[in-house]
């Protein structure tokens, strides 16, 4: 997919964990490997390293859709589950994403929430003709 805009580039990934059968998860201490798919194919692999968590080991991630992903590490205990790790957005206008940080490690969509509602409530009380 290739957008008109060319400055344009996305904010959030789609998470997927790797079912690979050439891949021992005995061998895999300490972690998981997702796929972060982008179906915009705006991003580069600079944008997922900047994503916050446990994440290591990016990588591009070959897959049977051609579309862009990257392959991480995510980084648990054998305990815990990865999905658990990495903070997810869900809405019903999207499937389940990871949101790219805008300011450095904020990461949680409740906060950009609150913060657009905040911006839009200054306009509306100091120029209530927009």
């Amino acid at each position: 997919m290739i957008n008109a805009d060319q400055n344009y580039k996305a904010n959030f990934f789609r998470p997927t964990y790797i079912i690979n059968p050439t891949i021992n998860p005995d061998n895999i201490t300490g972690g998981s490997y997702i796929a972060l798919f982008d179906y915009s194919e705006t991003t580069t692999i600079e944008h997922a390293k900047k994503l916050c968590g446990p994440l290591t080991e990016f990588s591009d991630y070959e897959n049977r859709d051609k579309k862009r992903a990257y392959k991480v590490l995510v980084k648990h205990t054998d305990k815990e589950l990865w999905w658990n790790k990495i903070n997810t957005h869900k809405s019903a206008f999207c499937d389940t994403s990871v949101l790219l940080p805008i300011f450095s490690t904020v990461d949680d969509w409740e906060f950009y929430s609150v913060m657009v509602l905040y911006c839009m409530s200054i306009l509306v009380r100091y120029n209530p003709s927009i």
